[in-house]
């Protein structure tokens, strides 16, 4: 009888289309926010320390060699926060999270977009997986585009965990959720973001914290001298003064990186794909330019922190009554195979969701419509 059981078992395992699987992923550790807090109050506290025990005249120099410090040890203690190897196991309907837990896999889960915390361009795809103890994980598919259909949750700007988009979509298959068949709209929209920050979206944001705090030290610098020149207090007013301009210090650098990593940097523009041509429209949604568009294939080539020279794809897009313009995908691994020419960092920028769907418009294009 128990072997009758568990062959019965093991077809309909094989009929539902399940198989023991692993996946290779990276992941944060649990209390990786934790340490992120911890280490932002040391160097608030290193930096308020700084500013009330240095001379004034030396004060900026202080808080420089602090922070070339602090930026230094970011990437070390970005890899090891965020980027732990881990092994993912699906197996009899189970998936098996690492450290974080098993889950069931026998009801669909909630999917929304996954996008990058500076610079706002779409990531890839974020499942909400419930674990049995009651943990919600965030599993992102880097590159794997998130069906309008299937989208139930807001978007998100990071993930607990990171596999392919291969690996993702094998999983959503074992749910029942197949991508291909999710009603996709039959044109194909893009959206563009500034590569650097014109106010609300770019590469500021990373810096902005830094910003604040130089501008917050030197005011407090001047603040304090001001106070030492003409009103000279005492060694009780000295320490109230300094009190306070440590709080405003913290205050500053806690709402700064509150602001710039809540909230979604808005498209500079985006681009709608439909069988006449394509439209671009402004970040309010009014289109500016509409016609058949032309491209041409550009790479941009850097050096990496290794010290190797490496090539991101790049494609200058024109459509009719607008200047001609450049957008890329900031990832080495898409480039281009053939020599193409070779351009500055690209003036818009595109994330690796999104790459595949626009290099497909154009291409479909241009096999609808040959010159």
């Amino acid at each position: 009888m128990d072997n009758l059981n568990a062959v019965g078992h093991r077809q309909r395992v094989i009929a539902r289309g399940v198989q023991p699987l692993t996946i290779p992923g990276t992941a944060r550790i649990p209390a990786a926010r934790w340490w992120v807090l911890g280490l932002s109050v040391i160097y608030a506290a290193s930096a308020a320390g700084l500013i009330l025990t240095v001379p004034t005249p030396y004060v900026r120099w202080a808080v420089s060699g602090l922070v070339t410090l602090c930026l230094g040890a970011y990437v070390p203690l970005s890899r090891l926060l965020y980027r732990r190897s881990i092994v993912l196991t699906v197996e009899d309907r189970r998936l098996t999270l690492a450290h974080f837990g098993t889950a069931r896999l026998d009801r669909p889960v909630p999917m929304g977009a996954w996008f990058d915390r500076y610079s706002g361009v779409g990531l890839g795809t974020v499942v909400h997986v419930r674990t049995d103890e009651g943990r919600v994980v965030r599993v992102g598919g880097r590159g794997l585009q998130t069906p309008t259909a299937l989208g139930t949750v807001p978007a998100t700007r990071s993930v607990d965990i990171t596999v392919s988009a291969t690996d993702l979509r094998r999983v959503l298959t074992m749910l029942g959720m197949d991508l291909a068949e999710a009603g996709q709209p039959a044109g194909v929209r893009v959206t563009l973001f500034n590569r650097t920050n014109s106010g609300r979206s770019g590469c500021l944001r990373l810096g902005l914290p830094i910003l604040v705090l130089y501008g917050v030290g030197l005011t407090g610098g001047g603040a304090a001298f001001l106070v030492q020149r003409w009103w000279r207090p005492g060694a009780t007013g000295a320490m109230v003064a300094g009190f306070g301009l440590a709080a405003v210090l913290v205050v500053a650098i806690v709402v700064t990186v509150w602001i710039t990593q809540t909230r979604r940097p808005s498209p500079a523009l985006s681009l709608e794909f439909d069988p006449r041509g394509c439209t671009v429209r402004d970040r309010k949604g009014r289109p500016i330019a509409a016609g058949p568009p032309t491209w041409r294939r550009l790479r941009y080539p850097y050096q990496d922190l290794q010290g190797r020279m490496c090539a991101c794809p790049v494609v200058e897009l024109a459509v009719p009554s607008h200047q001609p313009f450049t957008l890329g995908l900031l990832e080495p691994e898409h480039a281009w195979r053939d020599h193409v020419p070779a351009t500055s960092m690209p003036r818009y920028l595109v994330g690796p969701a999104d790459w595949p769907p626009l290099l497909a418009a154009l291409h479909r294009f241009i096999e609808d419509h040959p010159t």
